[in-house]
């Protein structure tokens, strides 16, 4: 695209202008999307950690996902000692 851009168009024109516009949007896209990524994950292992608690605590060994597997939850580990 850039060696269109020059190829054809000045670099002050606004085909070259929007162009850097789109590479600057792109790039704070790409940096959200990484940033909801580390959420997802965080929000994900949290999850599973209480999850695996809850499970533990109700001395189920599993569950079911949405197809119908069997899902096992490693025992949950020690939070506080008294």
């Amino acid at each position: 695209m850039e060696q269109l851009l020059r190829e054809y168009y000045s670099d002050d024109s606004p085909e070259s202008t929007e162009w850097l516009l789109l590479l600057q949007m792109a790039a704070v896209a790409n940096q959200i999307n990484a940033c909801n990524g580390m959420l997802i994950t965080a929000r994900t292992k949290s999850t599973q950690r209480a999850l695996g608690t809850l499970f533990t605590a109700a001395r189920l060994p599993s569950a079911y996902a949405p197809d119908g597997r069997t899902v096992g939850f490693r025992i949950a580990q020690q939070l506080a000692v008294a």
